[in-house]
This record gives C-alpha cells, sequence and structure tokens, in this order.
C-alpha cells in the first residue's frame, strides 16, 4: 500500500503535465472534437 501511495502522486503530476499539453495543443475548434464523434451514416 505503501508503494502505491508513493506513486500516486507521481502519476498525478504526469497526468496533469500530458492534461496541460494537450490543452495547449488543441485548438479552440468544436468542430474538430465533434467530427470523429459524428460518425453516423
Amino acid at each position: 500500500m505503501a508503494k502505491h501511495i508513493r506513486i500516486s502522486p507521481r502519476v498525478s503530476i504526469h497526468a496533469f503535465a500530458v492534461f496541460s499539453i494537450a490543452s495547449s495543443q488543441a485548438p479552440p475548434s468544436p468542430e474538430r472534437d465533434r467530427r470523429p464523434v459524428s460518425t453516423s451514416p
């Protein structure tokens, strides 16, 4: 359990960094996000 708690903070930081980078690279285009979701004929 101690190991899991020790890795928890590391994973949190990594997730936060990835989210920050994704948000920074993601352009303000809601249409692009809706494109993949709209795959119905």
